[in-house]
């Protein structure tokens, strides 16, 4: 049914409703379907209040885009008030409502690990950001917890004088000796210690509060950020990674065995890091974190563009509230998202992509993951592109244009991003070895000669390369960001 239709049986069933002596309504309440009437009624009742009709809505829509998006892309230095609950918050926060977290945190980097750091930092106390995760009006007794950082990412400006010049000092100092991983996890227990203002600068002072806390009624949360840029050189220094381990593995387990502790630690790590540091049992590690692991398919990275465009009322879905996004399958949201690019990447009667499918492809990696920073950064450009140029379609806020052109310079970004990331270990060494022989090469390929067999694994494992029919593909971001030619025919994008 069209939504033109839709509206007017709508508006006949709420009139039907709210007129107190209608006869209808007096036969629907004596007959007990009422709350089934109610879900008729809001599936074809739809919303015109910010829906796209005419071109000032489009125009409107386009510069309320311009607006928003670009703080978006680093939204942990630009902290909304209101943030999109992703399944891994809202596991975190309904898992946990009744007791103090005591787990890791894992994600890639642009993820949101430092939103989700900072938006703790926010709430003060694990009760206040349960509240604001947790979609229920019931009374719950959730619980309290004062959240405490303990280590800090470079980019956060403001940090405490506790960091600076004792916790931050003092773990530096300790990678110079020599130390086993029980003498690490002592401490990382000190700095939670000092860092709750518990005898700063006092060794031993660790264990001393965790037994204190258990005959107090105050609970605490400390959390953990900012692990690469303490201990860069995680790859290749022993102590590194031993001050690491201990941390993720040596300390949650020590403070979960403490009888009646109401201490916690959440650490959050990147997940290319684990592998350097979590040398035994990797898989039984991920597995016990992965409900909480940062990670964005397609159907959650669709969420996140839908709750954009109607949380910041660029355009409201038509159909759908934001907590009907947090629930609609990848369908319905990409027939909400017609709006925003269009049906197809042309009109809907040419032989182009669909939209959402397309941009998802080139978006996502070949480990069908999507970065959350990423596909802001592409709003973001899109729409700037869209705002350069003279003509602007009638049926979408983007342009196909648009959306083309956006993806390089999202590729150029991606692709540095990476490399920051990983500077100095083997894995930006073979990306840098794959972008010196862009000019070289052309994918899909049957062979990559300039690479050894241990390397072109790695690009696997990491999702830049992947083997179908013989041939050699890659993601498209990188290839778009390393500037490689394609090779003759379609790429291929689906597998």
């Amino acid at each position: 049914m069209s939504n033109i239709g839709k509206r007017e049986c709508g508006m006949q069933l709420n009139n039907y409703i709210k007129n107190p002596s209608h006869p209808l309504k007096t036969a629907i309440e004596k007959s007990g379907f009422q709350e089934g009437l109610n879900d008729l009624v809001e599936y074809f009742s739809v919303s015109t209040s910010k829906s796209i009709g005419t071109p000032d809505d489009l125009e409107g829509s386009r510069k309320r885009m311009l607006d928003v998006l670009p703080d978006l892309i680093y939204a942990e230095k630009h902290l909304p008030d209101h943030f999109y609950r992703s399944n891994a918050i809202r596991s975190l926060a309904a898992k946990n409502r009744t007791r103090i977290p005591n787990l890791v945190i894992i994600g890639a980097k642009g993820s949101g690990k430092t939103f989700l750091f900072r938006q703790l930092l926010r709430s003060e106390n694990w009760r206040s950001f349960l509240s604001q995760s947790l979609p229920t009006t019931e009374e719950v007794h959730y619980q309290e917890g004062e959240i405490i950082a303990v280590t800090y990412p470079e980019q956060v400006e403001e940090k405490p004088a506790t960091w600076v010049k004792q916790v931050k000092p003092y773990l530096i100092r300790m990678l110079s000796k020599d130390l086993n991983i029980d003498e690490w996890r002592a401490v990382w227990l000190d700095v939670i210690a000092w860092s709750c203002n518990f005898e700063i600068d006092k060794e031993g002072a660790g264990i001393k509060f965790l037994n204190e806390q258990t005959n107090t009624s105050a609970s605490y949360l400390l959390i953990f950020d900012g692990l690469e840029d303490l201990f860069p050189n995680y790859f290749e220094n022993e102590q590194q990674q031993i001050a690491l381990k201990s941390l993720l593995q040596d300390v949650p387990s020590y403070i979960s065995v403490i009888p009646n502790s109401k201490v916690g630690v959440m650490p959050f790590i990147r997940r290319d890091i684990l592998e350097h540091v979590i040398k035994q049992n990797l898989g039984q590690f991920l597995d016990r974190y992965k409900d909480y692991e940062l990670k964005w398919d397609r159907t959650e990275a669709l969420r996140l563009v839908a709750w954009i465009m109607n949380h910041y009322e660029i355009y409201l879905l038509l159909g759908i509230n934001d907590q009907d996004i947090l629930k609609s399958s990848e369908e319905q949201l990409t027939d909400a998202l017609n709006q925003l690019w269009g049906r197809k990447l042309g009109s809907d009667q040419s032989r182009e992509a669909r939209s959402a499918k397309k941009i998802l492809n080139i978006l996502s990696n070949f480990n069908d993951e999507v970065q959350s920073r990423d596909l802001v950064r592409f709003l973001a450009e899109a729409i700037k592109k869209e705002m350069e140029s003279s003509t602007h379609p009638d049926d979408r806020i983007l342009s196909p244009r648009a959306i083309r052109d956006a993806f390089l310079d999202v590729g150029k970004e991606k692709l540095d991003e990476v490399k920051q990331e990983n500077r100095g270990n083997r894995y930006e060494r073979v990306l840098k070895k794959l972008e010196d022989s862009s000019s070289s090469i052309k994918f899909p390929t049957e062979q990559i000669d300039f690479l050894t067999n241990e390397e072109v694994s790695l690009l696997v494992d990491q999702g830049v390369l992947k083997k179908f029919n013989s041939r050699y593909y890659i993601a498209e971001l990188f290839r778009l960001g390393m500037g490689i030619d394609r090779g003759k025919g379609k790429v291929k994008t689906d597998f």
